[in-house]
């Protein structure tokens, strides 16, 4: 079991700007199907704790996740 930190940074894209990205870094790449399964107690724990639990499976392999919320320093 490896353990990661991570700051991530998000941004939403225009369609251009997309589209822009799409060609110049991945026009020759073979696209892969990911599907990702986020999990929660019934009354929603994680969520009020600003955390996810998340199992993605991708080219028949199983990665769970759980984000939690860090400071960073």
């Amino acid at each position: 079991m490896s353990t990661n930190n991570e700051i991530e940074f998000k941004q939403i894209l225009d369609q251009d700007t997309y589209s822009k990205i799409y060609e110049h870094y991945f026009k020759n790449q073979s696209p892969f199907k990911q599907t990702n399964f986020y999990i929660d107690t019934e009354n929603f724990k994680l969520k009020q704790h600003h955390a996810a639990l998340r199992i993605r499976v991708k080219d028949y392999m199983f990665e769970m996740t759980l984000k939690v919320p860090a400071e960073v320093g």
